[in-house]
């Protein structure tokens, strides 16, 4: 409990800072000023917690959240490298946070080095309960880091094995939950980090995040590596990102369709046909089991809907049913046409 309390008080002079533990492992708090504070509470979610980190370079950054409003926490698991065994604390102190001090349902995480292998693979199981991802040269990829020989004694498998289930513990083949939920992303990587390469991370993550229809902001800083260069620790893009998502913990008003200048209207004619907004990944999918013809325009999208594909339609419909409850209702009657969510494929 020391070390966690030693460190957190490098990270800021500002707050109140509270410690205690989870499932017996240390874990800390520090909250705004009473006078700056709302319930409930955004919080911004560190890691890794250890017994260095966070540390003095995290000061800015954190008295930065402080001043707006904005708690941070975070828990020593360890080097989890992301296994289910840290995962599950993570989640209890999800829960700690959320049902007994106040703190919002949606955190945003801020991800550094190995905390990315941590806080990914717990957020890829708990996507409606991200607010977003910020990332300081995160790791995305265990092959890249630490590598699957090292990692393995962390999840109680052999290298062997952890290769066979690689993509139930790596960040990069977890993301669909997480484009699906509309989860915004925010990362700074130097183009000359040789501990955790660029190319093998937040660039692959960005490259398989566009393809789901994620939105995903990569700043490429140029010669930096992995270090203390201070220009990741004061960056103003990176906190004004997670404040303005701390800040937009509410639900959000259903958009609007057929009122919409840029939506094309709904149509009523043979049994009905509906507009529907869907994601670029669920569009290209559903178009491909029909067989039907898209045209894109911008972000709209129209589609041909003749009887023959009536029976197509409904095995769609029901396959989705499980996978994309959200698009499943409006396959099920007739529709064509909406609004594409996302960067328009082929456009």
């Amino acid at each position: 409990m020391a070390s966690v309390a030693s460190c957190t008080s490098k990270a800021h002079s500002a707050g109140t800072k509270e410690t205690f533990t989870i499932q017996d492992r240390p874990a800390f708090l520090i909250l705004p000023d009473k006078s700056k504070s709302s319930r409930p509470l955004p919080w911004v979610w560190y890691a890794p917690t250890l017994r260095n980190l966070p540390g003095k370079a995290e000061k800015w950054m954190f008295e930065t959240f402080l001043d707006h409003g904005i708690a941070i926490a975070g828990v020593d698991v360890g080097e989890s490298y992301g296994s289910p065994r840290g995962r599950a604390i993570y989640s209890a102190l999800h829960k700690e946070l959320v049902e007994k001090r106040g703190m919002a349902k949606k955190a945003c995480l801020l991800a550094r080095s190995r905390g990315g292998l941590m806080l990914y693979n717990w957020a890829s199981e708990h996507s409606r309960s991200v607010a977003c991802i910020a990332g300081i040269y995160p790791v995305c990829n265990l092959s890249s880091y630490p590598g699957l020989g090292r990692a393995c004694r962390a999840y109680g498998m052999t290298k062997e094995q952890l290769a066979e289930r690689l993509n139930e513990h790596n960040p990069i083949d977890r993301l669909a939950p997480l484009a699906k939920a509309k989860v915004p992303i925010f990362h700074m990587h130097g183009d000359k980090d040789r501990v955790v390469p660029l190319d093998k991370n937040s660039a692959e993550l960005k490259r398989r995040y566009d393809k789901l229809g994620g939105e995903m902001t990569l700043e490429v800083v140029k010669g930096q590596g992995h270090n203390l260069y201070s220009g990741w620790f004061h960056s103003q893009e990176l906190v004004d990102f997670v404040i303005a998502h701390a800040r937009d913990d509410k639900p959000k008003k259903a958009e609007k369709k057929a009122e919409d200048n840029d939506a094309p209207p709904p149509e009523k004619k043979n049994g009905g046909d509906v507009s529907t907004d869907v994601s670029v990944t669920d569009l290209e999918t559903i178009s491909k089991g029909l067989r039907l013809p898209v045209t894109l325009c911008g972000n709209l999208w129209e589609g041909t809907t003749d009887g023959t594909n009536e029976t197509r339609r409904q095995a769609v419909a029901d396959d989705l049913a499980g996978s994309a409850p959200d698009i499943a209702p409006p396959l099920r009657g007739r529709w064509r046409r909406g609004r594409c969510r996302g960067v328009c494929f082929g456009a």
